[in-house]
């Protein structure tokens, strides 16, 4: 899992926050049909179940988020990943430069991401962006450029095409809605030069 970067493959939910003289506490939870990651299933096909809490302070940020899993010879079934970042824009540009570490029930500690995230925001209601990820154990590089456009009434579209270096070349392209600001929709189609294309619904929670 990558924290919700700049440029997300679906519309973001905006959680419910409490504020606490600066500091803002945000939580939810989604249900999707396939947990994807750089257009590999993390669950072996099966839905997933994702929570995550986050801490905010001006424009730094810490949280945990989990979810099930399932991997071929694996007995891992749970990953939680920690991370931790700074976000902010200036004029039309949003990055957000974060660490995630990845933990699995079984296998326990695996591997850590430094993240760096770029969004312009361009007429008409357009973005574009880029999202790059380090494995500094691995030193193996994931890096993707994407767009998106949101109409009126709460509906986008948004693609993205990366590459994961030495490994597969990965894309997708869909929809979201925002039913309300508590709850929004995510229909997309996932693919790989390496697996069939995929097609995975979404819901998102904000509580």
């Amino acid at each position: 899992m990558i924290r919700p970067l700049a440029l997300s493959a679906a519309l973001a939910l905006l959680p419910a926050a409490v504020a606490a003289q600066d500091v803002a506490v945000s939580f939810g939870a989604t249900l999707t049909s396939d947990y994807i990651s750089r257009g590999l299933s993390q669950t072996g096909g099966r839905p997933a179940v994702q929570p995550f809490v986050e801490v905010g302070l001006g424009g730094f940020y810490a949280g945990v988020w989990a979810s099930n899993v399932r991997f071929p010879g694996s007995d891992d079934r749970v990953e939680v990943d920690l991370y931790a970042g700074f976000a902010d824009s200036v004029g039309a540009l949003s990055f957000d430069i974060g660490y995630a570490r990845y933990f699995y029930n079984r296998s326990g500690d695996c591997c850590g991401e430094f993240l760096l995230g770029l969004e312009v925001a361009a007429p008409y209601g357009a973005t574009f962006g880029t999202d790059v990820a380090y494995d500094h154990t691995s030193r193996v590089w994931a890096a993707s450029v994407g767009a998106g456009y949101v109409f009126p009434m709460g509906l986008g579209i948004s693609t993205e095409f990366g590459r994961e270096q030495g490994s597969h070349n990965f894309w997708n392209v869909g929809a979201g809605f925002e039913v309300n600001p508590q709850t929004s929709l995510d229909l997309r189609v996932h693919d790989t030069n390496i697996t069939s294309a995929r097609l995975v619904a979404s819901v998102a929670f904000g509580f």
